[in-house]
């Protein structure tokens, strides 16, 4: 037998919640009794006790018990979601649909509230851009949440719509995808295409970063290797003077211990 988990509310982000509780309501089957409450009557399309492969009865009055019993297990199924304290919030429901409008009540305010929310939200929506700086997971995330808000508080749109507020909210390094796709991808294959787009672009960029540092790196060595030969004239440049007076002294020596040596010659007595 299958263990079934059931997803807990704790008070906070019942937007998530719900939309995981539906699908487990669904796939049980009980889905439709939380939506729309206990039927009377069978539907007309309900005749011989058989539909979609279940056993029902034909009677008004077992009709009627079927459906309770799906009540009171949705509305288990419901209670066993919560935490101890959002259980307080439908323990005087008796029924899975009171619960389940309780809960929406109580997270997100009722219809009137609802409608003035979803007014801020659209302002919110129609102002949303993708700048410079977010990239296309960071952008598509805070547009479909956002979207999503949205439809809880009663907005309805179709994709369509959500499609060509992602192409209009591209940033300029984007135009040229406007044109090309626009009306022809589902929003997944957009945001794929957009992925794919944005990784080539970045693997560009650094291409272009990487050729960059290897032009400055060849420049600094540049620059390194004329600071060396300044470096060295400067020094050459304050060895010449001295060099020149020791070079000058050298030969004031020599002509001075050359003239000494005549001079004795001339003094010195003739032997002969």
């Amino acid at each position: 037998m299958t263990t079934v988990s059931v997803p807990v509310f704790d008070g906070n982000h019942y937007e998530p919640w719900s939309i995981r509780m539906k699908t487990l309501l669904k796939a049980i089957d009980l889905w439709d009794v939380v939506e729309t409450g206990i039927q009377q009557e069978p539907p007309e399309e309900i005749s011989s006790g058989e539909f979609e492969g279940e056993s029902y009865a034909s009677s008004s009055a077992e009709w009627k018990k079927w459906m309770e019993m799906k009540d009171t297990t949705a509305l288990y199924m419901i209670q066993i979601g919560l935490t101890i304290e959002t259980f307080q919030w439908i323990a005087s429901a008796r029924s899975s649909k009171e619960a389940w409008e309780l809960l929406l009540v109580k997270s997100l305010g009722g219809p009137m509230f609802r409608a003035r929310k979803l007014r801020d939200l659209k302002k919110e929506y129609e102002n949303m851009t993708m700048s410079d700086a977010d990239t296309v997971h960071e952008f598509t995330g805070k547009l479909m949440e956002l979207v999503s808000r949205m439809k809880f508080c009663g907005w309805e749109v179709e994709d369509k719509e959500v499609l060509k507020k992602i192409l209009s909210s591209l940033p300029p390094r984007f135009g040229e995808v406007f044109f090309e796709i626009e009306g022809t991808l589902s929003i997944s294959n957009l945001i794929d295409y957009l992925l794919v787009l944005e990784y080539n672009m970045k693997a560009v960029q650094e291409s272009v970063i990487k050729s960059v540092q290897v032009e400055e790196s060849l420049e600094d060595e540049t620059y390194d290797y004329l600071d060396q030969v300044m470096t060295l004239r400067e020094a050459l440049a304050v060895m010449y003077p001295r060099v020149f007076v020791l070079i000058a002294l050298l030969v004031f020596w020599f002509l001075c211990v050359s003239s000494f040596g005549i001079f004795l010659v001339y003094l010195k007595p003739d032997r002969y």
